[in-house]
C-alpha cells in the first residue's frame, strides 16, 4: 500500500515538475515502440506506467494491463515497449499519435535507481511516404540443436492471410534472398508466441557461418539475416544477428565450464542469474580466462547459485539462466545459455582399468559439501572393510569377484561394478531431509590383455506349478490433481512435489471386464529406495484404512465421487501429503517411492473377513489383515504394485507452531513466539502509519483519478 502510494506521488511529481524526455522511438504503420537506453535494467521490482495528461492519472502496466491495453514489452537486450495506435493512453493530436510513459528502472551506468518520463510520438503514415521500419532481434538462445532469437511482433502472424509477403535475406560472403517456404526448407523456422516473433536456425542451415573453433570441439556459429515483410504501402525489416556455441558447456568432477571461441568477439560481461561479472576487477566466486582465441568461464560446484535438479534415476547440476555479452563489429550481442551437466545416475562414477585381479579405488571425504562422514560407508557387501582408513578418505582394494561385485558387457568389454554408499547417521526417527552418497566404481581389462575366466553355471530348480484365473494386473499410478484425468507417464518421473502438497494416487485392476470383482487395499507404504521391502518405510494405508499414526492422515476418495467409470469397484483412490525421509533430523533423500498391496475379491462372497473394509471414525494404528492365500474363497488374488518412479520432494517453507520446515539442503529452525509477536506488531504499526498519511494527502485535495481507457 505504502509503495503504491509512493509510486503515485512520484508519477504526479514527474507530470507537474519534470519535463518529459524524448525517448528513442520506432514508428510503424499502426504502432510505435519506445526503446530504453542500454544501461536500463528492468527486473521484477521495477515499474512502467502510462500517464494520462487529461485526468492526471496513471496505469501500472502489469501482466493484466499489458494484455487488456494492447501493449507488448521486451526485456532484453534492451527494454522495448510497443503500443498500438489504439492502445490505452495513446492520444491523437494534429496528425500525431502521442504517449507518455514513466519508467522506474535501475541505471547500471549511474549505479542507482532512477525514474524517467518519456514522450513517445509518431506521425500518421501517408500513402505517398511508405514507412520503412527497422527492428533488431534480442539475445541468442543457445541450445545443443539450434539457436534462436526473438523480438516484439511488428508484422502479422505467420498463419494470417493478408496482403503482405515474407522474405529472408541472408548476409555474408555469399548473400542471397529466399521466400518463406524456401527458408524453412533450408533450416530457418519462424513462428509467433506471446506477441513475439521468434526465429530458430539450425547450425547446418544454408548461409550459417562457422567463425572459429577450439581444440575441445567448441565451434562459434554466426547467422546474420533479415526477415522482410513487404506490403502495399511499405516494408518492415527485422534484423537477426545470432551467435552461438552449441557445445559450450562441459562438466568435470569439480565444476562446470563454459568455453567460447572468441577470435572475432570482445568479451564484456557474464551474468549468472542475478550476479554480473566482468574481467576488471577479476571475480573470485568464478574463474575467468580470457585470451585472444577463447573465453573460459569456470564455475565450481560449490558456487552459491549452483543447484541440483532431479533427473530420471539421479540428479544433475544446474546453473540459472546465464547471459554472456560480447561486442561483435561494434554491435552488442548476447548469448543465453541454460547451463546443465548431464544426469548423474546413482551418484558419482569412477572408471579405471582392473589391475592384478583387484578392484582398487579411493573415497575422499571432501567429495561433497559439507564433507562426508565416512564412518557409515559400505560396499554392496557390507561385510567388506576398507584396506586403509585415514582422516581424509578410505582406500579399498579387494578381489574382483568379491564384496558384491557384479559384471556386465559394455562395448564388447567385461566390466566389473561395485558401489560405495555413505548412509546418513540414524538415531531418532525414520524420516530425513538428507540424501545418501553413492559412488559407482567400474573397472575393466585392457582389450589386449589375456585373462583366464572361471565360470560356474548354476541352474535354478524349475518353478512350482501355479493356478491363476486369467491375466491379473494391478497398477499404482500418480495424478497431477484430484480430478484424476490423466496419470503421470513413466517419462514424467521423478514427479516433483513440495512438502505437504497432496500426492494423488490410484490403484487399478487392468484387463478385467468382470463386474463381480472388487479391488480391496491391504497396505500402502513409502520407502526411500525402489525396493518395496527396504527400510526405512512409512505406512500411509493400513488394513485398507488411513494410517492413524500420521499427523497428516491419508485422505480416501470414494469412487462414488467420480463419474464415467465403467467398473468403479476396480479402483481405489487416495492422496498422501508429501514428506521426505529423515534421519536424526537430517534429510536422507528427496526421493520417495510408493507401494501398495491389494486383494482381488469376489463380490459374490460378501462375508469374507479378508475382503471386509470397514474403517472406524477414529482410526487407530492397525495392522495387515490376517490372510493366508488359498484359505478364503472370496480372495481371487493378492498383488503388490509400485509407482513407476519416485516422487522428488522439494523445499517449501511452511510455518507451523513456531517451526520452519525446508527441503534436503536445510535444517529445522526454531522461531521464538515473542519475536513473531513483535514483528507482527511492528508491521501493523507501519501499515497504520502509511494508511494515515495516505488519507491525509487525499483529504487535502491531492487526488489521484482512476485511469480508464
Amino acid at each position: 500500500m505504502g509503495r503504491q502510494l509512493l509510486c503515485v506521488i512520484t508519477t504526479l511529481l514527474a507530470l507537474f515538475g519534470c519535463r518529459a524526455e524524448e525517448g528513442h522511438v520506432i514508428c510503424s504503420s499502426n504502432s510505435m515502440t519506445l526503446e530504453m537506453p542500454p544501461d536500463a535494467v528492468l527486473d521484477s521490482d521495477r515499474r512502467v506506467y502510462v500517464i494520462d495528461l487529461n485526468t492526471k492519472g496513471s496505469l501500472l502496466l502489469d501482466d493484466a494491463a499489458l494484455k487488456k491495453c494492447k501493449y507488448t514489452q521486451q526485456l532484453t537486450p534492451v527494454y522495448l515497449l510497443k503500443a498500438g495506435f489504439d492502445s490505452c493512453g495513446v492520444q491523437y493530436k494534429g496528425g500525431v499519435y502521442i504517449l507518455y510513459v514513466q519508467v522506474d528502472y535501475y541505471s547500471s551506468s549511474l549505479s542507482r535507481a532512477v525514474s524517467r518520463t518519456f514522450k513517445v510520438s509518431c506521425s500518421q503514415p501517408q500513402a505517398d511516404n511508405p514507412p520503412q521500419a527497422q527492428f533488431l532481434s534480442g539475445a541468442t538462445n543457445c541450445t545443443p540443436d539450434f539457436m534462436e532469437a526473438q523480438t516484439v511482433q511488428v508484422i502479422p502472424s505467420f498463419d494470417s492471410v493478408g496482403g503482405g509477403t515474407w522474405y529472408v535475406q541472408v548476409k555474408g560472403p555469399k548473400g542471397f534472398l529466399m521466400g518463406m517456404k524456401e527458408a524453412q526448407a533450408n533450416g530457418y523456422t519462424f513462428y509467433n508466441v506471446d506477441s513475439f516473433v521468434v526465429a530458430r536456425v539450425r547450425f547446418n542451415a544454408k548461409g550459417v557461418q562457422k567463425l572459429a573453433s577450439v581444440p575441445g570441439g567448441q565451434t562459434l556459429y554466426l547467422a546474420d539475416f533479415s526477415l522482410w515483410y513487404s506490403y502495399p504501402v511499405g516494408r518492415i525489416t527485422i534484423s537477426f544477428l545470432l551467435l552461438c556455441v552449441p557445445s559450450a558447456i562441459t562438466c568435470s568432477q569439480s565444476g562446470m565450464s563454459i568455453i567460447l571461441p572468441t577470435p572475432n568477439l570482445k568479451f564484456q560481461k557474464v551474468k549468472i542469474g542475478s550476479q554480473v561479472y566482468t574481467s576488471h576487477p577479476a571475480p573470485t566466486a568464478i574463474h575467468l580466462i580470457i585470451v585472444s582465441t577463447f573465453v573460459r568461464i569456470a564455475v565450481p560446484f560449490s558456487y552459491p547459485l549452483m543447484s541440483n535438479k532431479p533427473c530420471p534415476g539421479g540428479m544433475m547440476r544446474v546453473l540459472p539462466i546465464t547471459w554472456i555479452t560480447f561486442s561483435y563489429k561494434s554491435i552488442k550481442v548476447d548469448m543465453m545459455f541454460n547451463p546443465t551437466c548431464p544426469c548423474q545416475r546413482k551418484g558419482q562414477t569412477v572408471v579405471s582399468l582392473c589391475q592384478n585381479g583387484l578392484m582398487s579405488f579411493e573415497v575422499n571425504s571432501n567429495a561433497t559439501q559439507p564433507a562426508l562422514n565416512l564412518t557409515s560407508a559400505q560396499l554392496l557387501d557390507p561385510s567388506c572393510q576398507p584396506s586403509v582408513v585415514s582422516a581424509t578418505g578410505l582406500m579399498y582394494s579387494f578381489p574382483l569377484m568379491s564384496c558384491g561385485t557384479t559384471t556386465k558387457m559394455l562395448g564388447g568389454r567385461l566390466v566389473y561394478e561395485n558401489e560405495v554408499r555413505v548412509m546418513p547417521q540414524t538415531e531418532l526417527g525414520i524420516i530425513t531431509r538428507d540424501s545418501e552418497f553413492i559412488l559407482t566404481v567400474l573397472c575393466y581389462y585392457n582389450d589386449s590383455a589375456d585373462r583366464n575366466l572361471s565360470l560356474a553355471v548354476l541352474t535354478n530348480a524349475p518353478p512350482a506349478p501355479a493356478v491363476n484365473q486369467g491375466n491379473l494386473t494391478v497398477v499404482l499410478r500418480a495424478y497431477p490433481d484430484e480430478m484424476y484425468r490423466i496419470p503421470y507417464r513413466d517419462k514424467d518421473y521423478p514427479v516433483v512435489k513440495y512438502l505437504r502438497n497432496p500426492i494423488y494416487l490410484e490403484v487399478q485392476v487392468l484387463n478385467r471386464q468382470d463386474p463381480n470383482i472388487e479391488l480391496v487395499l491391504e497396505n500402502c507404504w513409502a520407502t526411500a529406495s525402489p525396493n518395496p521391502v527396504s527400510l526405512p518405510r512409512w505406512t500411509v494405508i493400513a488394513a485398507g484404512c488411513a494410517y492413524g499414526g500420521d499427523d497428516y492422515p491419508t485422505v480416501m476418495h470414494p469412487m462414488s465421487s467420480f463419474t464415467g467409470i465403467q467398473f468403479p469397484s476396480h479402483y481405489k483412490r487416495f492422496d498422501v501429503k508429501a514428506f521426505a525421509f529423515v534421519s536424526s533430523g537430517a534429510a536422507r533423500s528427496s526421493a520417495v517411492y510408493f507401494h501398495c498391496s491389494a486383494l482381488i475379491c469376489d463380490i459374490a462372497n460378501p462375508d469374507s473377513t479378508a475382503c471386509a473394509s470397514i474403517c472406524p471414525v477414529t482410526q487407530p494404528i492397525r495392522f495387515r489383515r490376517s490372510f493366508s492365500g488359498g484359505q478364503d474363497r472370496a480372495v481371487l488374488g493378492e498383488v503388490v504394485s509400485s509407482l513407476p518412479g519416485p516422487v522428488a520432494v522439494m523445499k517449501k517453507r511452511i510455518t507451523k507452531a513456531g517451526m520452519i520446515t525446508t527441503d534436503s539442503s536445510s535444517k529445522q529452525l526454531k522461531v521464538q513466539t515473542g519475536q513473531l509477536l513483535w514483528t507482527t506488531l511492528l508491521v501493523v504499526g507501519v501499515v497504520l502509519m502509511v494508511a494515515t498519511l495516505a488519507f491525509a494527502c487525499f483529504a487535502s485535495g491531492f487526488q489521484r483519478n482512476k485511469f480508464t481507457k
